[in-house]
């Protein structure tokens, strides 16, 4: 049987767009009383969160989204060279991939108090989200940007960052000096390394775009090996390419079956699965 890790962090920033229940940095949560607009704001996503996590209803969600709306995961609360960028179409088809089927019963979210700016026709939610289940662990911080619009309020933008990850055989807190040595990991993996430990080592490093790059390669040199497929899964949806993801997914399920795939991918073998969004 082949395993990958769990689904990467920005899948969980998918899960948590809507989210404005939080718990402060590096402490115990805030218990900040929201008035007035910005309680309005917090019940308004607070709403439409619950919806997406205990029904899987995509729909409920989608009209708090601007067209422009653009989801960023970094590795900071600072633009940095790693960033991925998401636009609407991609988050849709992400969106419907992972809420296509039940609701995992054995997924935890633990949310705190949000804190909420408010300027004008502007609003920012700060939050932070503490998630588990019984193979990981995951605390990534989050910035979410609001206008206010003839129709209400609707989010434009985000930003999300891992702050905690364990999963079996790796834990991790991701401070600037974390993000140092998985960096100098991924110059060794270049320097001496198999393209397979290169691979896992820019995934670690939040290098997507790399990684992905690296993982089509190796299911070019290895066409036959579930587990290079399983990489090019894995970096495609941190990417958004969900087409591709589910491909690649297939055809390591097709070469190994006891292979450990996404439980998208497992609900979509079981029943035919959402026209796909066009992202292009």
């Amino acid at each position: 049987m082949v395993i990958i890790r769990p689904i990467s962090a920005l899948i969980v920033a998918i899960m948590l767009l809507p989210t404005v229940l939080a718990a402060a940095e590096d402490g115990p949560p805030r218990q900040t009383e929201l008035k007035g607009e910005a309680k309005a704001i917090a019940e308004i996503l607070e709403n439409s969160q619950a919806k997406l996590l205990r029904d899987h209803k995509v729909d409920a969600v989608l009209p708090l989204l601007t067209d422009d709306v653009k989801m960023i995961f970094g590795r900071g609360e600072k633009p940095g060279p790693y960033d991925i960028v998401l636009d609407r179409p991609k988050i849709e088809a992400m969106m419907r991939a992972v809420y296509h089927g039940k609701p995992d019963a054995k997924r935890k979210d633990d949310f705190g108090c949000p804190e909420v700016d408010l300027s004008g026709n502007e609003a920012t939610v700060r939050h932070e989200s503490h998630s588990t289940s019984p193979k990981f662990e995951e605390i990534s911080a989050q910035v979410v940007h609001l206008r206010k619009t003839k129709d209400g309020w609707k989010v434009y933008q985000s930003r999300t960052w891992l702050v905690y990850r364990k999963y079996p055989g790796k834990e991790a807190r991701y401070t600037p000096e974390k993000w140092k040595s998985l960096d100098e990991e991924v110059d060794r993996c270049m320097r001496e390394g198999t393209l397979y430990e290169l691979v896992a080592a820019l995934t670690d490093a939040c290098r997507f775009n790399e990684a992905y790059t690296q993982a089509k390669e190796m299911t070019e040199e290895d066409e036959h090996e579930a587990t290079a497929w399983l990489w090019r899964g894995y970096t495609a949806t941190a990417l958004g390419h969900m087409e591709d993801a589910r491909r690649s997914y297939r055809r390591a399920r097709a070469l190994d079956p006891k292979a450990e795939v996404p439980e998208f991918v497992k609900v979509a073998e079981k029943k035919p699965e959402p026209k796909p969004v066009d992202s292009e």
